[in-house]
């Protein structure tokens, strides 16, 4: 049993009968939460789970007609990139990541045009760290602080230091 169209389907609502899955090649499937999922389409079982996506080679999202991100087979995300070849693989220029509210932001970003890449931030300081401790500061005014988190000159280290080659 089934539909046999050639053309355009347009409908309201699609249900099935056959596990709550929606699909290509459903026989094909894979374990996604517990629950049986068909490797081209989408399925969710109970209200208890998140609803599975899946594409067998991968999911690619698109928009005006233009990939923008894509989920490859290997779990790596890219976006303006269709190979992403790390877990994050962002292709771009400008602005590549912004956290933050408006007020309190940090951007990650490219200038193609003048070949540098920089981190901004804006009206707080940028802190760098590691295990939980902070390392580095750079506040508002562009002072840097290593060793202190108030840097009262261009450039503050408190602790030991050593300038140049040591001789």
């Amino acid at each position: 049993t089934g539909i046999d169209v050639t053309g355009k389907v347009f409908a309201d609502e699609i249900s099935t009968e056959y596990a709550g899955k929606i699909g290509f090649n459903t026989s094909d499937s894979f374990t996604l939460n517990g629950q049986d999922t068909p490797q081209y389409g989408m399925g969710r079982t109970s209200t208890a789970q998140p609803m599975g996506i899946s594409g067998y080679y991968g999911l690619a999202f698109a928009s005006s007609g233009a990939e923008r991100m894509r989920i490859d087979a290997s779990g790596n995300v890219g976006i303006g990139t269709t190979s992403p070849s790390t877990p994050l693989h962002v292709v771009g220029a400008g602005d590549l990541i912004r956290a933050g509210a408006d007020s309190q932001q940090i951007s990650i970003g490219v200038n193609t045009g003048g070949g540098e890449n920089y981190i901004y931030g804006s009206n707080h300081p940028i802190k760098f760290g590691i295990n939980g401790s902070e390392r580095m500061r750079i506040d508002t005014s562009g002072n840097v602080g290593i060793g202190t988190s108030s840097p009262t000159s261009s450039m503050d280290v408190r602790g030991t230091s050593v300038f140049g080659s040591g001789t």
